[in-house]
């Protein structure tokens, strides 16, 4: 729950390496938490950002090994 505060706080900020670390390290704990609210919240964060900004691949990418590997 802490990680998702941060991640909230810095996706506000503006922040979204911070905020896609924090959630990504969620997923690699529990894929499942909170019904899935992390991997929502990455999607979210993906959208904020945008598909042309490569960072967004690069955190997609590390988001599908962590939940079909």
């Amino acid at each position: 729950a802490q990680r998702a505060s941060l991640a909230e706080a810095a996706a506000r900020e503006g922040e979204y390496d911070l905020a896609a670390e924090q959630l990504l390290a969620i997923l690699e704990r529990d894929p499942q938490w909170n019904e899935g609210s992390a991997r929502q919240s990455l999607l979210d964060l993906f959208l904020i950002m945008g598909e042309d900004d490569p960072r967004t691949k690069e955190y997609r990418k590390r988001m599908g090994w962590l939940l079909f590997a």
